[in-house]
């Protein structure tokens, strides 16, 4: 089952602008950095976590769904 994708108002995309003094590179190259972040902590996790514990389930990737 798929998950609905959040939504994003325009305040929180100006916020994340705000943060980064206007610069959209610098934006995008940190939001990218902490999605990296993330998928390595689903990694871990996925390592860590033995199927027994979590009755089956295991965490996984976007890419792999």
């Amino acid at each position: 089952m798929d998950a609905p994708l959040p939504r994003y108002e325009d305040d929180d995309i100006d916020d994340v602008l705000a943060y980064h003094g206007g610069d959209a590179h610098a934006a995008i190259k940190s939001l990218l950095a902490d999605r990296d972040y993330l998928l390595l902590q689903i990694e871990i996790a996925k390592a860590a976590i033995s199927r027994g514990f979590t009755r089956g389930w295991l965490p996984t990737l976007p890419t792999e769904e």
